[in-house]
């Protein structure tokens, strides 16, 4: 399920996007975004020169980004359409609730390379997470990061994704609690970046 983003919303997006390119896939041979949709960080990517591609089971999008010349192929977390240890960069935003954590981290994990940068933003368990009936589970800072360190990756980056908007690094777990505790909405997605140390799996 995804939506199609417009106006101011759509804007601080595209800033958000464009921040993790700049600092952390600018040296990447490739990167995948898993579940592009209408192709965001696809176009945010080709601005910045950046070699990016995307993936979706969803022919809507596909046909979409297609139509807009950017590069995208058909597959699912579950199953990538990529070569074994083949990809230096992999970009997922508000994907990995939808889904089992643990299968899909074993899919990116087969397709990534040693030293691989891999990017996730999800929600955290934000009041209104559960109206979306499509929604798994959510994520905080502490159990993506949990996530990265089973399948051996060294956590280089973490980040509430309205910190990084204003140029600011905000690493505490619980801080999603108290903004919970606001009147209204205003949501709590983060962002957890691991490198790849080796060819691993869970024991």
């Amino acid at each position: 399920m995804y939506n199609e983003y417009s106006g101011f919303f759509k804007s601080q997006r595209d800033k958000y996007f464009k921040n993790i390119l700049s600092n952390h896939f600018q040296n990447t041979s490739l990167v995948i975004d898993i579940g592009c949709g209408q192709g965001d960080f696809l176009t945010q990517a080709k601005e910045l020169g950046i070699n990016a591609e995307g993936v979706d089971d969803k022919d809507f999008w596909i046909n979409h980004c297609i139509k807009n010349n950017l590069n995208v192929k058909k597959g699912s977390i579950f199953e990538l359409p990529y070569e074994a240890n083949s990809l230096d960069g992999v970009f997922l935003q508000s994907v990995l609730e939808h889904v089992d954590p643990v299968k899909a981290m074993t899919e990116i994990s087969r397709v990534v390379k040693s030293d691989g940068i891999v990017a996730i933003s999800c929600p955290t368990p934000e009041k209104h997470f559960w109206d979306d009936p499509t929604h798994v589970r959510p994520h905080t800072i502490k159990s993506l990061s949990t996530l990265f360190e089973m399948f051996g990756y060294d956590v280089i980056h973490k980040n509430y994704v309205f910190a990084e908007l204003i140029g600011i690094t905000v690493t505490w777990n619980g801080l999603f609690k108290c903004l919970n505790l606001i009147p209204g909405s205003i949501g709590s997605n983060v962002i957890v970046i691991g490198k790849k140390k080796e060819i691993s799996s869970i024991s």
